[in-house]
């Protein structure tokens, strides 16, 4: 059994509140915020129930990477995913449109819609259980 120690630092989520994650939340912020003009991704794997989720939560409530991004999208993704329910989950995170219907949109439209919304921006969008 491999064995990660936990650190001392607490993180809060509301009313709950995490110990641990300390190396790999700073190692996760710090992959989020170096900076590039390249699209990147960071991807947290792993067997169940080891914390991915709660990791990406840590990073993603930090302080620093909030500032960091113009826009933050956190966007769950079922067993019985739909690709339609993930676009519209993230241009209701990102945007706020209000004079449109988006359940009437196509998915190019939304799709185009988000690539507007993200263009010269910084922004983060975690999918979660993937």
């Amino acid at each position: 059994v491999n064995r990660i120690p936990l650190s001392s630092r607490t993180y809060s989520f509301g009313s709950y509140e995490v110990l641990g994650f300390n190396d790999e939340a700073d190692a996760v912020i710090n992959l989020l915020k170096r900076g590039s003009n390249e699209l990147s991704v960071v991807s947290i794997v792993g067997m169940p129930g080891v914390g991915k989720t709660t990791l990406a939560r840590i990073a993603y409530n930090d302080p620093s990477v909030q500032l960091h991004f113009h826009k933050l999208a956190w966007c769950p993704v079922s067993e019985t995913y739909r690709s339609r329910d993930l676009l519209l989950d993230i241009v209701n995170c990102i945007t706020s449109v209000e004079d449109v219907d988006l359940y009437d949109m196509s998915d190019e439209d939304l799709t185009d819609l988000i690539r507007k919304s993200l263009l010269r921006q910084r922004y983060l969008v975690v999918i979660d259980d993937i």
